[in-house]
């Protein structure tokens, strides 16, 4: 062990053996967060599980550490699992009942886990939550969704079962460099939004939460701070670029994709009332490296 955390290479079997013998609860309980993590697959668990929770079905999928070891697993605890191993979660941004948006989460055997917010929220908040977008370009309509996920889906987007549970095991072990492989391979991005008014000013800018001075908005990852007046400089120095999110994947759903924004615009900002205050809207984007990766 150095300055506190132990480098995974430095971890054997025996290792594991004897601080389970040894009743080391800490080393044990971040031992069985990264092996589930690694494992990719198991049992549903909710983002605000508990470590005692995951360390409970770690212990009822794979027997505890003993028995994980017998099963041939120590090598999912170096490092993680091929993808064609793992299981995912889904999510999606979906158009539902009233032209109202949604940020859709199917997590474990029980409904969705359904948001109402703006376009901007729900992006940032799923993604904040380790997903991200994939390739996946059709639009599902109601007839192929069946009645119990109503409404059109407009972004689709997945997570590695268990990656956001990750960061709960880094004050143990050190990340390895097939950690930060893997990280380097879960790319996830950002966005902000640059409202200029018809005299061609920025006026103001819509921001993912944590840059909000308003700890309510801080403490929801779909919530979505307002930046008003704007900082000189502001999307350089935060590390955001132009973006290349196609905001409408498919032709017919421009002009309602700009509405959403234009509504999320005038919902939070006084002064905005109709989409003809609204001069232009730039998206910016950044890369995140955050905790959920």
């Amino acid at each position: 062990m150095r300055s506190g955390m132990i480098q995974v290479s430095e971890v054997n079997k025996n290792v594991l053996l004897l601080a389970e013998f040894l009743g080391m609860e800490t080393l044990m309980s971040a031992t069985k967060i990264r092996w589930l993590v690694n494992l990719g697959r198991g049992p549903s668990l909710s983002d605000d599980s508990s470590d005692e929770e995951i360390v409970a079905a770690f212990d009822e999928e794979y027997g505890g550490i003993n028995k994980a070891i017998g099963a041939g697993l120590f090598p999912s605890f170096l490092a993680m699992d091929l993808e064609s191993k793992c299981q995912y979660e889904v999510a999606e941004v979906a158009m539902v009942q009233g032209n109202a948006l949604v940020a859709r989460e199917f997590v474990g055997r029980e409904g969705p886990i359904e948001t109402q917010c703006g376009p901007l929220g729900a992006i940032n908040g799923l993604c904040s939550k380790g997903y991200v977008r994939t390739g996946k370009d059709e639009i599902i309509d109601d007839f192929d969704r069946g009645d119990r996920f109503p409404g059109v889906q407009l972004q689709y987007l997945r997570r590695r079962k268990y990656i956001q549970l990750l960061p709960r095991t880094e004050h143990v072990f050190a990340p390895s460099d097939e950690d930060r492989q893997v990280k380097s391979t879960l790319t996830r991005f950002q966005y902000a939004h640059f409202i200029e008014n018809n005299g061609g000013e920025v006026d103001a800018i819509l921001a993912p939460p944590e840059f909000s001075s308003d700890e309510v908005v801080r403490s929801d990852p779909f919530g979505v701070a307002v930046i008003q007046p704007v900082p000189p400089c502001w999307a350089e120095s935060n590390g955001f670029v132009h973006s290349k999110l196609d905001i409408a994947r498919v032709d017919k759903q421009v002009d309602k994709a700009w509405e959403w924004v234009h509504q999320e615009i005038m919902d939070k900002l006084e002064g905005y009332r109709s989409p003809h205050d609204i001069g232009t809207v730039e998206i910016v984007e950044r890369e995140i490296l955050s905790k959920a990766t």
